[in-house]
Parts: structure tokens; sequence; C-alpha cells
């Protein structure tokens, strides 16, 4: 099983590394398999959502420095994931309408190419 810092830090870079191998290779590719990968990025980050959405229902939180971005004097910028119960409904939405927004705009756009469904 991954640790929870792990899958914090998954879940914005899995879209970010399937854009980025499509951004390099650019014409390389075939489109649809351009499409597959970001899809399958953003999909791989909506099911790390789930997973971390279903942590914090049974009460877990998490409060953890996953890097230090700058050190400036005194003052250090780090980067890191803070969860905390879920308090008020509206709060869930705001966890899901990221990856899941991302991942309905992909769909559809492939549906409207007429590209085969793969995800």
């Amino acid at each position: 099983m991954m640790s929870m810092q792990s899958i914090y830090l998954l879940i914005p870079l899995l879209p970010l590394l399937a854009a980025a191998i499509v951004g390099l290779a650019n014409h390389a590719l075939p489109r649809w398999y351009a499409h597959v990968l970001t899809i399958a990025g953003v999909a791989g980050s909506f099911a790390l959502s789930v997973m971390v959405f279903l942590d914090v229902l049974q009460g877990h939180t998490y409060n953890g420095t996953v890097y230090t971005w700058l050190v400036s004097g005194n003052i250090n910028f780090e980067v890191g994931f803070f969860n905390r119960p879920i308090v008020r409904h509206h709060d869930v939405g705001r966890d899901f309408r990221v990856t899941d927004g991302a991942y309905l705009y992909h769909r559809l756009y492939a549906r409207r190419r007429r590209l085969p469904p793969f995800l």
C-alpha cells in the first residue's frame, strides 16, 4: 500500500506527467494515443482523489510538507497538503470539481471528435 504522502503527491503529478509526455512527443504520437494518455492521467488522479476522500470520511487528517520550494532568510515556502474532516456538504463538491470536470471535458472532447472510447 502506498503512503498517503505518495498519494497526495501523485494526484497533481499524474495529469502533469501525461501532459508533459504528450507535449514533448508532439507529433511523434498518434492523436488518439495522446488523448488516451491525458484521459488516463486525469482518471488516475480522480481515482486517487476518491481514495483520499474515503480516507477523510473515516476521520483521518493529513497536514504535511512534501518539499521546501524556496528559503529566503527565516521564511520557508513549502509545498504540502492539508486535509481536514469534512464539516460542510459543499466541501465534497470542491474536492472533486477539478479532476471530475477535467475528466468529463476530455471524454466529451473525444466523443465530439469521434475518437475511440478507451476509458
